[in-house]
């Protein structure tokens, strides 16, 4: 895999829908069951007392919005939101690291990030994504599939990250 050559994708920038997905997918997951036991719940226990009814319009009108302001202001008014937000492009050097180059105008300037090798989590490939999580943080990184090269090399590199780094899953 070392032999392979450098993977440079061109300039993007990834949209706030897709970052809010992004971000909404890594935190919802464990917010939304924990609403929805309490909303199952109150819902089951009205058939018993109407007032119970009354406590899961409570859940949908008052806590989902508070779960909403929660993910606005934890993920994305952070400095990772900005990064996320940037246009940039990536280099991929297979087994040794992921270069993302930030062309970034405003003050202050956002320096470059390596994401060494061994610091890669797991990888993931949705329909327009390749999604790659990394150990500090909480999203991933997104790079829309249609910004890298298509070539044998991103193909090889695509089918053979699994097996340096961690399971690929694929998601169409």
């Amino acid at each position: 895999m070392n032999n392979l050559s450098a993977i440079i994708s061109d300039s993007y920038r990834l949209t706030p829908a897709d970052y809010l997905k992004i971000s909404a997918g890594a935190m919802l997951p464990t917010l939304a069951i924990a609403i929805t036991i309490i909303f199952t719940a109150s819902v089951i226990a009205s058939f018993f007392d109407i007032r119970m009814l009354f406590v899961a319009l409570i859940i949908i009108f008052i806590i989902a919005p508070m779960v909403i302001a929660h993910l606005y202001f934890s993920a994305l008014l952070t400095p990772e939101a900005r990064e996320a937000l940037a246009t940039r492009h990536v280099e991929i050097i297979p087994g040794k690291q992921i270069t993302t180059i930030y062309h970034c105008d405003e003050a202050p300037a956002i320096p470059d990030d390596t994401i060494a090798w061994h610091d890669i989590l797991h990888t993931k490939i949705t329909s327009t994504m390749l999604l790659i999580y990394r150990k500090d943080r909480k999203t991933p990184l997104a790079i829309p599939i249609k910004y890298l090269p298509a070539n044998p090399i991103m193909e090889i590199f695509v089918d053979t990250i699994a097996t340096d780094v961690c399971p690929l899953d694929k998601n169409s």
